[in-house]
């Protein structure tokens, strides 16, 4: 009789406890929610683009003054100037435009070289000197594009001014042809 009540005990203790279970995972349950957030998107690429698009010539003088190439592009080529006496100059100005989306910044103000300057024929050395002394190399940045830091914003725009010089009080002239080359300005534009 003993042996049936204890299965009879057992059976309540564990059904008592099958329900305590059930109740706890049902309250569980209940009692808990799972959160989902979705989302989509896209990435729409900026453009880059920052070059020269305009470039005119000043001949002052009997100077040769040829057009550059390079509009519509990040490098500007001048070849073929020609100074004949004192006075002759030659005026190139570019604009630099941003025409892309992403603003640019100069990293670091634009350098310069200095121009090579190569005589030919019997004098080279002194006439290369003549030149050196007597030819002025000047190159002006508009004040949107001067310094470190300065910001074309898209659509905006500044300008180089380059222009080269045989000094108008100079009191000799070359007795060949001198060359100039390798005369050059570097605008160092980043992403902003």
């Amino acid at each position: 009789m003993n042996s049936r009540r204890n299965q009879k005990q057992y059976f309540a203790v564990g059904s008592i406890l099958l329900l305590a279970i059930i109740a706890l995972t049902i309250g569980y349950a209940s009692m808990s929610q799972t959160l989902k957030i979705t989302s989509s998107g896209s990435v729409s690429p900026g453009t880059w683009k920052v070059g020269f698009t305009t470039i005119t010539q000043t001949a002052s003088g009997s100077a040769t003054c040829p057009s550059a190439s390079g509009a519509n592009s990040a490098t500007l080529t001048i070849s073929g100037i020609v100074l004949t006496k004192p006075g002759d100059s030659c005026t190139y100005v570019a604009t630099v435009k941003n025409s892309g989306t992403i603003s640019a910044k100069l990293s670091s103000a634009g350098t310069a070289t200095t121009p090579t300057i190569t005589g030919t024929g019997t004098n080279a050395t002194t006439d290369a000197t003549t030149v050196k002394n007597n030819t002025t190399f000047t190159i002006t940045p508009s004040s949107t594009i001067d310094a470190t830091n300065d910001t074309l914003t898209a659509n905006a725009t500044g300008t180089v001014t380059m222009k080269v010089t045989y000094n108008s009080g100079a009191t000799t002239l070359p007795s060949a042809s001198v060359t100039i080359s390798n005369w050059s300005y570097t605008l160092p534009f980043v992403q902003a």
